[in-house]
């Protein structure tokens, strides 16, 4: 819950305040909380996904791409990322630190889709992503992942993976003979 919930429902900022010094909640980000007994149920991989949560709701201009947009897709990853990935349609975007901030995006930012309540790069444009940024067997579980559940195409793959070149090549030639 971020700050803004819990007013509205009457905790005041000073009770939230006193209520996570308490121990009451537990810190995911600046302005972001959870109940223990829930954080502590919970895997790696929820937290992971709870901390990509908090990120969307205190930075809305952000779209989840690259790893992170696999991730909120429910692509299995073999490593969690450590950081945020967030696409920016602005080449000047503050810095933070848990965010890894890919600036002057604007065609990402422009065909971004809402996928739970959460502005994600395209399929195609994060399968491009991973290609290019992650080892090639990570990208491959990716890819495999999004051909399988139907995430896209096959033709859809092989054209952005085509468009990207480099290693998304490789890529794009291994998933191929995987479809």
């Amino acid at each position: 819950r971020c700050l803004k919930d819990l007013q509205d429902i009457g905790v005041s900022p000073s009770v939230a305040s006193t209520r996570f010094r308490s121990g009451y909640y537990t810190k995911i980000k600046q302005g972001i909380y959870i109940e223990p007994s829930i954080w502590n149920q919970w895997g790696t991989r929820q937290r992971c996904i709870a901390h990509h949560a908090a990120h969307i709701k205190t930075v809305p201009s952000g779209v989840l791409s690259h790893q992170s947009a696999a991730l909120w897709l429910g692509a299995p990853l073999l490593t969690l990322p450590n950081k945020v990935h967030m696409s920016f349609a602005s080449a000047s975007v503050q810095h933070r630190p848990s965010v890894t901030a890919h600036r002057g995006r604007t065609d990402v930012v422009r065909e971004a889709q809402l996928v739970v309540g959460a502005s994600v790069a395209a399929p195609g444009q994060t399968l491009r992503d991973v290609a290019l940024s992650l080892p090639r067997v990570e990208a491959l579980v990716i890819g495999d992942y999004f051909l399988r559940q139907g995430v896209i195409s096959v033709a859809s793959a092989r054209a952005a993976l085509t468009e990207a070149g480099g290693a998304a090549l490789a890529v794009g030639q291994r998933l191929s003979a995987l479809a």
